[in-house]
């Protein structure tokens, strides 16, 4: 079985050990656009990548790429469930994702901690995708 994957530009990724130097802004936005949200309940495609260019679109200026990245340890780990990814047997898929977008932080120098204005934007957008698109 492989430690890694393999990414749209070719790089041998391991989520599991993510290395700085391996994160690519082209593997993401590729990767994102690919995967669609709410486990493809939606009425129509409707991606991860969108998602987050309207939630990088709401939050405070400051803080668009932030906004725009808060996802993007899905690139990599892919999109999970919510009542799936919060259980108690997913400890494990939370710690791997906290340690990936830690150095996807790293990476485009930003903050660790997302402010409370993405926060408000990703509740925003999730409450618009709820009602236009389930």
């Amino acid at each position: 079985m492989n430690e890694y994957i393999t990414t749209y530009s070719g790089i041998r990724f391991y989520p599991l050990n993510p290395k700085v130097e391996d994160i690519n802004i082209t593997d993401i936005a590729h990767h994102l656009s690919n995967i669609c949200r709410y486990t493809g309940a939606c009425r129509s495609f409707y991606s991860v990548a969108q998602h987050s260019v309207y939630v990088s679109e709401m939050c405070k200026p400051a803080h668009a790429l932030r906004g725009l990245l808060h996802d993007a340890t899905e690139a990599y780990l892919s999109d999970i469930a919510g009542p799936i990814k919060h259980a108690d047997g997913f400890a494990f898929y939370r710690e791997a994702e906290k340690l990936l977008d830690e150095a996807i932080c790293n990476k485009f120098s930003l903050p660790y901690e997302m402010h409370e204005s993405i926060k408000i934007a990703d509740k925003r957008v999730f409450v618009t995708e709820m009602r236009d698109l389930m």
